[in-house]
């Protein structure tokens, strides 16, 4: 390839990566095509009145207190002080240098949250579309289910309900 074809093709790559980077970020106009890093951000929401429904029936949108419903789930993207399970609705830590299949912290049923962002499952297919914060001293007066660390989990309808 001669040297002219090969700085064309440069420029042509760098033409490529620059616009097609800078476009996602780029202000939309109306009725315009989305990018797909425009449609992702914009099929999630933390301010809008989007809402799904639990098993019940009742709205789950941002800002709605939920509990998990669902046995044996487990939140693996927790720190180290969270690792472990609720024995008697006490949190039991799990012992230092576990194997890795127990650095988790098992869920107990009736632990509260709140909803911090919903997908839109209609722009993307999100199988887990509710993301709820879980806090220490926050929403469990009433299952005194405190987690023992922050964390944020993906929710399936099915695994929570609105309290």
């Amino acid at each position: 390839m001669s040297m002219s074809k090969l700085n064309l093709l440069v420029l042509a790559v760098h033409v490529l990566l620059v616009f097609g980077f800078a476009s996602a970020f780029a202000p939309t106009v109306p009725g315009a095509p989305r990018s797909s890093v425009a449609a992702r951000m914009a099929a999630s929401t933390e301010d809008s009145t989007l809402a799904l429904q639990d098993s019940k029936g009742n709205d789950v949108q941002v800002g709605t207190i939920v509990k998990i419903v669902a046995e044996g789930l487990k939140a693996y993207q927790v720190s180290g002080k969270g690792f472990g399970l609720y024995e008697d609705g006490k949190f039991v830590p799990a012992a230092e240098g576990v194997e890795r299949g127990l650095k988790n912290l098992a869920l107990p049923v009736g632990m509260t949250g709140i909803v911090n962002k919903v997908y839109n499952v209609d722009e993307v297919s999100a199988n887990h579309p509710i993301q709820a914060k879980f806090q220490p001293g926050k929403y469990n007066d009433e299952s005194g289910l405190d987690p023992p660390v922050k964390f944020l989990m993906h929710f399936d309808l099915k695994e929570i309900e609105a309290v």
